[in-house]
């Protein structure tokens, strides 16, 4: 945050932003920066129009980051995208919200998971104070991250394993085609359903047996939604292994030998979808939300990882046609909070939760 100048009201007005900083941080996890901007000769109404800027800060991410509001509309009073409300002790706020490119948004109906910055108003009397907030509406999920593919390469027939310098889970492109039509990054990979797929070694990292927690996360975007279409697979062709796949318009998964199913897909829509087992229990989640559970099966990981290939899954299954994003293996079961947190890193205007 900037410094403020000295002037009268300036110790209070920076208090009140501390605080609502702290508190923002407190309550989104979420890193926040703030430029408050004084005009000369700082008063009181000064000072209770930043009070004003800072209740509205406070309130907005608050309904942004606790709450998960779908739209701006539903944070507060809106017109036109921007929102605005009467505080106690006469002031009052308006918020305007932009998106990753520095738009404004312009429609109550937009979808929060569009905003990435805001510039709070605050006013009392003739004064007129702001505050412009860069929030990033999301955190990173690090902790007990085997594997990440991010697929931001752009080119090439190589996919890099972003998740430490300690792992190597380099993946072997085979034939998919890269696209910038990315849901997360810069770049995905197009499966076109026929011999498109990556192959990993096997690793210990993801060779998980029954007695093992792990979580499957990824973005999908199904040009079909009929047939079978397997998004990831491991050691379904030599052992017990787990799959995660469409199953017409429906997601399914298996871990060792027991299959969940639920949710529902449709083409050129993405999705994110996430896979939890949590001792004998696992769980399916689409867009955030868990909508399949049951208990796994006798797992041996012995075999390779594909992503886009059907090797080995029963019932027959083909290769994924669409897109896909973006995919991570964690060796721990992952809170409901925190694989709705994934989900909300989706920049495509889409609801999660």
């Amino acid at each position: 945050m900037d410094k403020f100048r000295q002037k009268n009201g300036s110790v209070l007005v920076f208090s009140l932003l501390a605080l609502a900083i702290l508190l923002i941080v407190a309550l989104g996890i979420v890193r926040v920066t703030a430029i408050g901007q004084l005009g000369a000769g700082t008063t009181d109404d000064s000072a209770v129009a930043f009070q004003a800027a800072d209740s509205g800060a406070e309130h907005v991410f608050y309904k942004l980051l606790k709450e998960a509001v779908p739209t701006l509309g539903a944070v507060g009073p809106c017109a036109g995208g921007v929102v605005s409300r009467t505080i106690d002790g006469g002031g009052s706020y308006s918020v305007e919200f932009f998106d990753e490119t520095g738009d404004r948004l312009e429609q109550c109906s937009d979808s929060t998971t569009l905003v990435r910055s805001a510039k709070v108003t605050g006013f009392y009397g003739k004064a007129v104070r702001a505050i412009q907030v860069s929030v990033s509406m999301f955190a990173e999920v690090s902790d007990g991250l085997s594997a990440h593919w991010p697929f931001d390469e752009g080119a090439g027939n190589l996919v890099d394993d972003t998740a430490g310098a300690s792992n190597d889970h380099n993946g072997f492109a085979d034939s998919p085609t890269w696209t910038t039509a990315a849901l997360r990054g810069t770049h995905a990979l197009v499966f076109d359903g026929i011999n498109d797929k990556i192959t990993v070694q096997n690793e210990s990292d993801f060779a998980f047996s029954a007695s093992d927690d792990f979580t499957f996360s990824l973005w999908a975007k199904p040009a079909e939604v009929s047939g079978l279409d397997t998004l990831l697979s491991k050691s379904m062709d030599v052992s017990p292994g787990y799959a995660l796949y469409r199953d017409g318009s429906a997601w399914r998964a298996i871990i060792g030998g027991n299959s969940i199913s639920g949710g529902s897909a449709a083409a050129d829509n993405w999705y994110h979808i996430s896979l939890r087992k949590n001792g004998s229990g696992v769980a399916l989640y689409v867009n955030g939300v868990s909508v399949a559970t049951g208990s796994a099966g006798n797992l041996d990981g012995s075999g390779k990882f594909y992503i886009g290939e059907s090797k080995g899954v029963s019932p027959a299954a083909g290769n994924w046609r669409g897109v896909i994003d973006d995919v991570r293996i964690y060796n721990r079961a992952l809170s409901d909070e925190e694989i709705l947190t994934l989900c909300r890193q989706r920049r495509d205007g889409g609801t999660c939760g």
